[in-house]
C-alpha cells in the first residue's frame, strides 16, 4: 500500500532522501506481496531517524506525539505515495515543528483534492467532490483553525473524522493503514517502541506468532 516515501530537511536529512517500494528488481513474479526493504549502515548514520520520519504521518493523522523537534532550520517536508487497488493517493505536507503544520496537500489519481497553505491562510477545497465529500462544511474547519492559534489541525485528519465515507473509500483505507504503522526498536525511544515487545517474545505462543 505504501508505494514511495520522500523526506527532506528532517533531523540529519538536510537533502531529499526517498525509499521506493515499487522497485522490485527481478522479482516481478511476486509483485503484489513483495514489500521488504533493508536499510543498513554504521551507528549514528540516521537509520532510526529515517524510521521516525516514515512514521511522522501517524503522529499527524492520529494525534500521536512525535519524537523531538523536527528541524530548527526551515520546514521538514514529507511526501507519501500510496496505492489502494487501482487508486493512487499522494499526501504531502511540511512542518516547522511537531505541532506547527506549514502546508498540506492531497491528490487522488493525479487530481488535487485539497491544498492548504496555513502560513498564508490560503485554502483550496475544490476537489472534494472527487472523493464524494463535496457536502462537508469546510467553514467549520476554518473557524476551528482560526480559534486555535497554537496548533493547526491537519485538514485530512479533520476530514476523515467528520465525514461519513464508505468503507471502501481511499481515505478510510489510508486511515486504517496509517493507524497500523509501527516501529519496533530495542533502544529507549518508547514513543515508537512496543514497550513489551522483547518481554512478549519470551512467551512461546507470542514467539511462534511473530
Amino acid at each position: 500500500m505504501l508505494k514511495k516515501f520522500i523526506v527532506s530537511n528532517y533531523k540529519n536529512f538536510k537533502d531529499e532522501i526517498s525509499l521506493d517500494f515499487s522497485k522490485i528488481g527481478e522479482y516481478s513474479f511476486n509483485a503484489d506481496s513483495l514489500s521488504i526493504r533493508l536499510i543498513y549502515g554504521r551507528n549514528a548514520t540516521g537509520k532510526t531517524n529515517f524510521g521516525r520520519a516514515l512514521l511522522n504521518i501517524k503522529s499527524l493523522l492520529c494525534g500521536m506525539q512525535s519524537s523531538g523537534l523536527i528541524n530548527e532550520d526551515g520546514a521538514a517536508k514529507f511526501k507519501y505515495e500510496f496505492k489502494f487497488g487501482s487508486d493512487e493517493v499522494v499526501y504531502k505536507y511540511s512542518r516547522f515543528a511537531n505541532t506547527e503544520l506549514c502546508d498540506e496537500e492531497l491528490y487522488v489519481n493525479g487530481e488535487a483534492i485539497f491544498k492548504c497553505d496555513f502560513k498564508n491562510s490560503k485554502f483550496d477545497f475544490k476537489g472534494l467532490s472527487i472523493i464524494s465529500a463535496e457536502t462537508v462544511n469546510t467553514n467549520r474547519y476554518l473557524k476551528k483553525d482560526e480559534m486555535d492559534n497554537e496548533y493547526v489541525l491537519p485538514f485530512l485528519r479533520w476530514l476523515i473524522n467528520n465525514t461519513a465515507f464508505s468503507d471502501d473509500s481511499v481515505l478510510i483505507q489510508l486511515s486504517k493503514y496509517v493507524r497500523k504503522m509501527d516501529m519496533i526498536t530495542v533502544g529507549h525511544d518508547l514513543l515508537y517502541s512496543n514497550r513489551n515487545f522483547l518481554e512478549n517474545l519470551k512467551n512461546p505462543v507470542y514467539l511462534h506468532n511473530f
